[in-house]
């Protein structure tokens, strides 16, 4: 599959706010997806929502 070929998806990721969840979505978004994710701390997940502005 070519990049211009790739079509982005959207994922559903439980704990976001930190650790292995954190990391699924910052790879995730690295790769143009879309992540819907939850945390435990309103605020846990505003780094990733200030690195990647056009995804949210």
């Amino acid at each position: 599959m070519t990049e211009s070929s790739r079509t982005s998806r959207t994922w559903f990721i439980t704990g976001v706010g930190r650790g292995l969840g954190r990391e699924f979505a910052r790879a995730a978004l690295e790769q143009g997806d879309r992540v819907v994710g939850t945390v435990r701390h309103a605020g846990a997940m505003s780094n990733l929502l200030a690195d990647y502005p056009h995804s949210a």
